[in-house]
């Protein structure tokens, strides 16, 4: 029981030391278990999202002649093998920048207008301004400030989807693994900017400016970072920090625009035994970012039936809680 990497390997060594008399009959008896693995990679690499059984085994034989030119061989060498017949090495270079233009080729095909005619009265205020500064090259960073039910999330895909259907790179981000299932194209921070476990005061992310994260955040248009409230602020000033860096930009995160969204009124920074003072000074609210933040409010809770009384003075009793 081997992955279809490691019978591809086995079926390479098979070939090139060990002479089989009929190399082709162990391909037509062993070639699904070969190519177990390679229709996900294929959706991953290439714009093809339900690939059929010729493709993938065509990509498997691109690939064992590829693992062949090692050992200076190749398929041709050992008659009657077949031989791959598409040319599957034109794969972007960048696979971070590639799945971006998976998700730009998905939204074309979408209507952005329909989502955006959905919104209420003050997500289009939002919306309007966000786009505003995405569209001028600002660079303005927003939080969207919004308790549950306000619709933050509907607002980040709206907002993400319009983007992407022009051809822009929007990369959505959250704080937790679960909220991000959320967002289209969602991932948490920590695995976005490789952001350290332990970050300091002074903490970077940890790629460099020859990586691919960092040749995809030069491109980036949009920065969506969900649930920021409970992230500690070093978090957050590591990553302004890098993308100042790899972007050779003064202006915070590079001059790339940044919606920070989430609710201080539910879950603030964990710190270990932590003192309140030691948790409000980790708050986001402390940072020095904080003062070139531009702050958006929803307030209308979508989930509620305002007709009903009680509803509406819960919901507004929400927003008196915290005022930013």
């Amino acid at each position: 029981m081997k992955t279809g990497y490691q019978l591809r390997r086995l079926f390479n060594i098979i070939l090139t030391q060990c002479s089989p008399l009929n190399p082709c009959a162990l391909w037509n008896q062993f070639s699904t278990d070969i190519c177990d693995d390679l229709a996900h990679k294929i959706r991953t690499l290439f714009v093809i999202s339900n690939p059929i059984n010729a493709q993938i085994e065509d990509y498997c034989l691109h690939l064992l002649n590829r693992m062949l030119h090692e050992s200076g061989k190749c398929l041709i060498n050992f008659p009657p093998m077949p031989q791959s017949t598409a040319n599957w090495s034109t794969v972007v270079g960048n696979r971070l920048i590639f799945k971006h233009q998976q998700l730009q080729n998905e939204a074309q095909q979408a209507d952005p207008q329909i989502t955006i005619d959905c919104l209420n009265n003050v997500q289009r205020n939002a919306y309007n301004t966000i786009t505003s500064s995405i569209f001028q090259n600002k660079g303005t960073i927003f939080f969207l400030n919004g308790g549950a039910g306000t619709g933050k999330t509907f607002l980040y895909n709206t907002i993400a989807l319009k983007c992407r259907s022009l051809g822009h790179i929007v990369v959505t981000v959250v704080s937790s693994g679960i909220a991000s299932f959320l967002l289209v194209g969602g991932r948490t921070a920590h695995s976005t900017f490789f952001i350290p476990l332990d970050v300091l005061e002074n903490s970077l992310c940890g790629f460099t400016k020859q990586s691919l994260q960092a040749e995809l955040f030069r491109e980036t248009k949009l920065i969506i970072w969900d649930e920021v409230p409970m992230q500690h602020r070093h978090c957050v000033e590591a990553v302004d920090r890098t993308l100042r860096d790899i972007r050779d930009s003064e202006k915070p995160f590079g001059g790339i625009t940044v919606i920070l969204g989430g609710d201080f009124r539910q879950i603030l920074p964990v710190i270990p035994k932590g003192v309140r003072e030691q948790i409000v000074n980790a708050s986001l609210r402390h940072s020095v970012i904080w003062k070139h933040i531009h702050i958006l409010t929803l307030d209308l809770n979508m989930r509620l039936n305002h007709r009903d009384y009680e509803n509406a003075i819960f919901a507004y009793f929400l927003i008196e809680v915290t005022i930013l």
